[in-house]
């Protein structure tokens, strides 16, 4: 659930790294019709005396939901001989094509 009065995990993270002593957030130290003029994209933040770029990435999809769908594929398949906690690898282990449906996940 979102509660509209908190800040986002970005947001978070923003302050959080501005918070840090010589990060400095490249989004203000361009001008900004310089970045819609060009079209480009940029990193984040500067670090380290400017010697360190650190860009920022997010998963805006939850990946749970396709794991799950793909795990009730294979119980509804009959495939799933084990129950219990175990990571997907110790499940997938013991099956013929193991490796390639952890590989499918994965991609």
């Amino acid at each position: 659930m979102h509660n509209r009065g908190m800040t986002s995990l970005k947001q978070r993270f923003q302050r959080f790294m501005l918070s840090t002593p010589g990060v400095e957030s490249i989004d203000d130290l361009v001008r900004p019709r310089e970045s819609e003029l060009t079209g480009r994209k940029r990193a984040d933040f500067l670090a380290c005396d400017r010697r360190v770029v650190i860009e920022t990435k997010s998963l805006d999809i939850d990946p749970v939901e396709k794991i799950q769908r793909f795990l009730d594929g294979l119980a509804q398949a009959g495939r799933l001989p084990k129950s219990g906690d175990m990571t997907l690898e110790e499940l997938l282990r013991d099956l013929p094509d193991g490796q390639a449906l952890y590989d499918e996940l994965r991609a």
